[in-house]
């Protein structure tokens, strides 16, 4: 599986808080924005929004991605690096993006 085709502009995401722990967390957003040279993923704020003092320990990336036969749900791990409260849309309009940064490590989260 190629990182770059997972994770690109316009895919459904969930950003999951504590995936190891007995009751993880998880939150639907976007992406907006891939920077995957610098390992950069830039995606709307959740409609229950997140900020720099929210308390977990690990957060994943993760998407859907669908074969002829199966669903299966990928993900990377990633960290918190800020947030864009005028994040520019294609149609002029500003709103509030969160930026990630990614470790490239896919792994398979259910």
């Amino acid at each position: 599986m190629d990182i770059k085709t997972i994770f690109a502009p316009s895919v459904g995401v969930e950003l999951v808080f504590d995936i190891n722990s007995l009751t993880p967390k998880s939150r639907s957003s976007i992406i907006y924005d891939v920077d995957h040279a610098r390992r950069i993923i830039t995606i709307a704020q959740p409609l229950v929004p997140i900020s720099k003092h929210h308390g977990f320990k690990e957060m994943h990336l993760t998407t859907i991605i669908r074969s002829k036969q199966e669903k299966q749900r990928w993900g990377v791990p990633c960290t918190l690096v800020g947030f864009d409260n005028t994040y520019q849309l294609a149609d002029h309009t500003t709103t509030q993006a969160v930026i990630l940064k990614y470790t490239p490590n896919l792994v398979e989260a259910n």
